[in-house]
């Protein structure tokens, strides 16, 4: 349980579990707006944003505190109709499982199951660090951080304390109480946040790492999501098996 809170708090785009999910849009849009700093370029982002209609993510979480090694690996892939699969992996299991029509089907002892009665709304807010528009919860609090410009475009955002993680992450109630509740059994912290855009503004890869300490103990936390093949995935091949899947009753 206290390895799934971390992965949960302290992973940049988990954190925002607490906000409901975003629906990807398909409105097109001039996202040629002059980027030339922090400001401009989180605008432009979310404008080009506008015109992602299919991609894929993945995310990785790997959390050390020494003694103990917790990695958390999922992957997303979204259709122009909204069809995704997801691919879910930690430390002891592996899962796999499909969301279209308003169904979600997954795969349990070699067999695909309809879930999606059963749990299906629990199966799909897992996939809410993997959705692109869902980024924009933490880009948006990120208008302080230091812009460059190279192949694409970088903000880097570092912090040493917790009154700016909770300025970064206490967006509700809930997340502030559980950072509070680590800061108590963790009074150290720091770390940094990198997002990285292709020339086209769009998102390439978020690298959060933090690390939090006590007298005893040190955490390390990796998190890094992944965006690619925007706007290549067309329709995705829904196997036959999943379709014929019969729903748990």
């Amino acid at each position: 349980m206290k390895k799934q809170l971390l992965a949960t708090l302290l992973a940049s785009t988990v954190v925002m579990t607490a906000c409901g999910h975003d629906k990807e849009t398909t409105n097109k849009t001039d996202h040629t707006n002059k980027v030339t700093n922090t400001t401009s370029l989180i605008k432009a982002a979310k404008a080009a944003a506008k015109n992602v209609n299919s991609y894929a993510s993945t995310y990785k979480n790997n959390i050390n505190d020494g003694s103990n090694q917790s990695v958390i690996d999922f992957g997303l892939m979204i259709d122009e109709q909204h069809n995704q699969k997801v691919t879910i992996k930690d430390n002891k299991e592996s899962t796999v499982f499909y969301v279209y029509d308003k169904k979600t089907v997954l795969k349990q002892n070699n067999q695909w199951i309809d879930a999606s009665t059963y749990v299906g709304s629990q199966m799909v807010s897992q996939t809410e660090p993997l959705l692109y528009n869902s980024q924009f919860k933490l880009i948006d609090q990120l208008k302080g951080a230091k812009y460059e410009k190279n192949n694409g475009y970088t903000l880097t955002e570092t912090f040493s304390d917790y009154k700016k993680y909770k300025a970064l992450f206490g967006n509700t109630t809930e997340n502030r109480k559980a950072i509070n509740a680590l800061e108590k059994k963790y009074p150290g912290i720091q770390g940094s946040i990198i997002v990285m855009f292709n020339k086209d503004k769009q998102i390439e890869d978020i690298t959060n790492k933090l690390t939090l300490t006590n007298d005893n103990t040190t955490v390390s936390n990796n998190a890094v999501t992944t965006f690619d093949k925007i706007n290549e995935l067309k329709k995705l091949d829904i196997p036959d098996a999943v379709k014929q899947a019969e729903s748990i009753q």
